[in-house]
């Protein structure tokens, strides 16, 4: 391991053993990166301190004489004008990427210590899985990025946040009537929220994202739709709206479900919300003629796309979107004789 490592990268191959080998094998690599990390930041004060005793040994003479001549070319480069101790900054794990065949949330409670300095946490995980997003909100409260998405379906078990509910708050994030009044609680610094593949309870989703007032980029695809009220593009919206400190750049809510078909209006609907973003994610299954009009019409703005699962419609959008910079459609193909997109 690297000692001043800021970004972890874990790969799990699909024959890499069973789940529980996996999760002992990550915990073990958290744990061990860790310790060095104290131990490099153990030795570094000590090789700080021991420096600064020896500035502290000289007289007061030597002292002034090094400050006067701080400003002549000829001062040693050794020569150290503030306190070097005071000045160390250790730097801890800051992102933690995890991808493959592994079931994260069973092993989430043992990775927690290790991982309350991420700013940046992606998920891509392959298997079935129930996630704990309460235990970890209160731990990494530094989350600027968090990231997950799923080849299948993972559940994101409410309440997000036990110590911020309400006495009014029931189990699954709902208000029995009063107002949250969650203004006055301190903010997480979160900036892009991207949940793929998931279910969640709503009412908790909303509840979280009155907390963060720095939110930019927020995507949503949920797996399987819910047949109640919880899960709803336009009260989500309508949330959305009641919260003045958030400023979404770019914005996303879809469900994928054969029982479920997002309309060109729900697509008008997030394009009102969010009129000057430049970033937009549409489902593949969801682009008919009048969808793809209606992206094709704000064309002008769109620099990246992203689409998810399969379309016949990715060729079109390529040719009539001229300022695109950037495409992601890893569930669509292109006949080779299409990827000249600019040929008449």
């Amino acid at each position: 391991m690297i000692p001043r490592a800021t970004h972890l990268y874990c790969f799990f191959h699909r024959n890499g053993g069973h789940d529980n080998e996996r999760v002992e094998w990550l915990l073990g690599i958290l744990e061990q990166t860790h310790k060095e990390q104290q131990e490099y930041q153990r030795n570094q004060r000590r090789r700080h301190q021991g420096q600064g005793l020896l500035l502290r040994d000289r007289s007061t003479m030597d002292k002034i004489s090094i400050t006067n001549t701080s400003r002549s070319n000829n001062r040693p480069s050794t020569t150290a004008v503030i306190n070097v101790t005071q000045g160390f900054e250790p730097i801890p794990l800051w992102q933690l990427t995890l991808q493959g065949y592994v079931e994260i949330g069973m092993g989430l409670p043992g990775f927690l210590p290790y991982m309350a300095s991420l700013t940046r946490l992606t998920i891509n995980q392959v298997s079935d899985s129930n996630f704990s997003m309460s235990e970890l909100l209160e731990t990494c409260t530094q989350l600027e990025h968090f990231y997950i998405e799923l080849l299948w379906t993972v559940n994101l078990v409410g309440p997000w946040l036990p110590s911020r509910i309400p006495s009014n708050i029931n189990n699954n994030g709902s208000s029995d009537g009063d107002s949250l009044r969650l203004s006055q609680l301190p903010p997480f610094p979160l900036k892009s929220l991207k949940l793929i593949h998931v279910q969640l309870p709503q009412p908790c989703l909303e509840m979280f994202l009155a907390s963060t007032p720095r939110l930019r980029e927020l995507k949503i695809v949920l797996r399987d739709h819910i047949p109640t009220d919880e899960n709803d593009l336009k009260r989500l919206c309508q949330h959305l709206q009641s919260l003045p400190r958030l400023n979404l750049e770019s914005f996303h809510f879809s469900v994928q479900a054969e029982a479920h078909h997002q309309t060109c209006d729900d697509y008008a609907n997030m394009m009102a919300f969010c009129p000057r973003s430049t970033d937009w994610t549409v489902q593949g299954s969801h682009l008919s003629f009048d969808t793809s009009r209606l992206i094709v019409d704000n064309g002008n703005r769109i620099t990246t796309l992203e689409v998810l699962g399969q379309t016949s419609f990715l060729h079109d959008l390529l040719c009539q979107l001229p300022h695109l910079l950037s495409v992601k459609a890893t569930g669509s193909n292109i006949p080779y004789q299409y990827l000249n997109i600019y040929s008449s």
